[in-house]
């Protein structure tokens, strides 16, 4: 096994993370960003998204993702690369009752 891949798998085991996690809270932030998501994604979910979530390296704080939740199941994820371009995906989870 080589030294990064052995580092890589003690990180996993219970090491520190190469990231980490916060709640963005509501403010002026919080509005630039679910419109910056907003026009980037063509404002698929109405409204303004009830949560986002950002995620950094630890190391640098580059910012990495950013998920926005507009309801149960809609979510919208930004992934930033380092060269400033991103993607975005779309998360839309749908239940269904089946009855006799």
């Amino acid at each position: 096994m080589s030294k990064r891949r052995s580092s890589n798998r003690m990180q996993k085991r219970g090491g520190v993370s190469r990231s980490y996690r916060w709640i963005i809270e509501p403010g002026e932030k919080f509005d630039s960003i679910a419109e910056a998501i907003g026009k980037a994604s063509h404002h698929v979910f109405e409204g303004k998204p009830t949560q986002l979530i950002g995620t950094a390296e630890r190391g640098t704080g580059r910012i990495m993702r950013v998920k926005a939740t507009y309801g149960p199941g809609e979510t919208v994820v930004m992934n930033i690369r380092k060269d400033n371009t991103y993607s975005v995906s779309f998360g839309l989870r749908i239940s269904t009752k089946v009855s006799k």
